[in-house]
């Protein structure tokens, strides 16, 4: 972890308002099968990880009470992976036609730009190559963004 002082650091230089398209992997600890589509999964899959592509737009840094903060938005993702041996595919922002997903990263620490928290308000939609079992995945463990900034 970064850690410095407002005086012994640099003011990071960051890239402009812009767009991103990076690789992405999204893991569940678990994953919930819904054997009677009623809303209540009947057992535990296990875990499953997510891979594919995102292009994200990220605002030009800017202060608000205090605070640097860089707004985001997933503008497309769709992640591919397998759950009980059926094809599993997440897709995700407005650019296809879904709720915009928005997030934010902010300082923790007015000034210091690190450490920052990030998130997202992430609306999806699910789609299973073998519709016998409802999906829902539960206890988000990791969203990982490979080459942060390369275009």
């Amino acid at each position: 972890m970064l850690h410095c002082d407002t005086a012994t650091c640099a003011v990071p230089s960051y890239p402009p308002a812009g767009t991103d398209t990076l690789n992405v992997s999204l893991t569940f600890a678990h994953v919930y099968l819904d054997e009677n589509d009623d809303g209540w999964p009947e057992y535990d899959a296990g875990a499953a990880t997510f891979d594919g592509e995102g292009t994200f737009e990220r605002s030009a840094p800017y202060v608000s009470g205090g605070y640097n903060i860089i707004d985001t938005e997933i503008l497309s993702m769709e992640l591919d992976g397998t759950v009980q041996g059926s094809k599993v595919t997440i897709r995700a922002g407005s650019g296809l036609g879904l709720t915009a997903s928005t997030g934010q990263m902010r300082e923790r620490t007015p000034g210091t730009w690190f450490p920052a928290d990030t998130w997202f308000d992430l609306f999806f939609e699910v789609d299973r190559a073998n519709p016998a079992y409802g999906l829902i995945a539960h206890q988000l463990l990791s969203y990982v963004l490979g080459n942060l900034g390369k275009d």
